[in-house]
């Protein structure tokens, strides 16, 4: 793929990552009855989910025999894609007959992984493992760090269940379960020839849930598609909103739950654009979590050469906590003054390339993944568009990007 969402640039380091973790519910017991036939029917569930999760710019990890492990750069994307796999696969069930239905079950973390090519491991693995198993047949349930991140940003609902030991490590994490749409009588029924009878506890609670995400009825997916997408005028000022809080994974999450294409605005392939303004964000933070004040970015201004900047994680930087702020440091001729330090959602656009930039050429990628260069120049290149930054450092990166691409690979600061 050509844009950020390869993860050979991470490969061999650890990182902060969301992750999905999906299992079918009672496959041994399904498998007792037809192996063959429950296999088939895992392969099309996995393959399903295989095609959401690349909607929501995820990546699958892990497929292991009946679940899936999969990777995303932000909490929104795979919180995102578990709602839309548990919304599916219970629309689809209400069409098919019981004998081929599975009830899928599924976690969802945000923490520290171990990446590489072809694995991930890590604690923050076994944590979307364990809430896997808490979840409801055909349910969700999700970290606090998720939920912290997710609130307010997608219609969701959640119910607190308190705090769960999830692995020997931890003394507590709080859990949540994503309230979701009525699957309706007639699904659950068909899910009964797969559970054991231990499961008629969890289902008589499953039952009498009052779900509270709203639920288009009357016509088909089909036909409601055409309504569903927004007017030019509405996507734009959307896109503004979300734009002035550097959330780029909330405009595509928002696009996408849209129906908005590469085609819908005439000239601006924004679906494209903000998967690439998304991972650069995720790339930047996973960055600049290594840079405390010790040992502070340091990059200057070419709006004001007189001036330069540093930038650091203040205090310990926690990788797991999803609201890291930076402070960003002035050295003018009158000497250091400090601009506060800010969430990634407070930095200026301009400034945030710029410390985009500085982590690229500081990085030790640069010289080994040229192919990285090119990607992160063309980002921090949308993102001064997308603003309608013009100044001496968007010039700075069109050449630079140009010269890259003419195979000249000027890399130097």
């Amino acid at each position: 793929m050509d844009d950020l969402s390869t993860l050979s640039y991470l490969s061999g380091q650890r990182t902060l990552a969301a992750i999905v973790f999906t299992d079918v519910v009672s496959f041994s017991a399904a498998t007792h009855g037809d192996e063959e036939h429950t296999l088939a029917l895992v392969r099309r569930d996995l393959k399903f989910m295989r095609e959401i999760c690349e909607k929501f710019d995820g990546k699958v990890m892990k497929t292991m025999g009946d679940g899936q492990l999969l990777y995303f750069h932000s909490a929104i994307q795979a919180v995102s894609c578990a709602l839309e796999i548990q919304k599916k696969l219970a629309e689809n069930a209400k069409t098919l007959p019981e004998k081929k239905v599975l009830a899928h079950r599924i976690g969802v973390h945000l923490g520290d992984v171990y990446l590489s090519e072809a694995d991930i491991v890590g604690e923050g693995v076994n944590i979307a493992s364990q809430l896997q198993h808490l979840a409801d047949p055909g349910g969700i349930c999700i970290s606090q760090t998720v939920y912290d991140v997710v609130k307010g940003r997608l219609e969701i609902q959640a119910v607190h269940l308190g705090a769960r030991k999830l692995t020997d490590t931890d003394d507590g994490l709080s859990v949540y379960k994503i309230r979701l749409p009525r699957f309706g009588r007639s699904f659950l029924q068909k899910r009964a020839g797969w559970l054991v009878a231990g499961l008629v506890g969890v289902l008589a609670v499953f039952l009498v849930v009052e779900f509270g995400m709203p639920q288009k009825k009357g016509n088909s997916e089909k036909k409601d598609i055409g309504s569903k997408v927004p007017s030019l005028d509405q996507i734009q000022n959307t896109r503004l909103a979300y734009l002035d809080k550097n959330d780029f994974a909330g405009f595509a999450t928002w696009m996408n739950q849209n129906h908005v294409t590469s085609t819908t605005v005439p000239g601006h392939d924004y679906p494209a654009k903000y998967a690439k303004l998304s991972q650069l964000r995720s790339w930047i933070e996973d960055q600049m979590s290594h840079i405390d004040k010790a040992n502070p970015l340091r990059f200057r201004d070419e709006n004001s050469p007189e001036k330069s900047y540093e930038a650091f994680l203040p205090n310990d930087p926690n990788r797991n906590d999803p609201n890291r702020r930076v402070r960003i440091i002035v050295n003018a001729p009158r000497g250091p003054v400090s601009l506060g330090v800010k969430a990634f959602e407070e930095i200026d656009p301009q400034r945030l390339g710029m410390i985009a930039l500085a982590l690229l050429d500081r990085s030790v990628e640069t010289i080994k993944n040229p192919a990285l260069e090119e990607r992160v120049l063309e980002a921090i290149k949308i993102l001064m568009e997308e603003n309608q930054v013009k100044s001496p450092f968007k010039e700075t990166i069109v050449k630079r990007l140009n010269d890259l691409k003419a195979g000249h690979g000027a890399s130097s600061k």
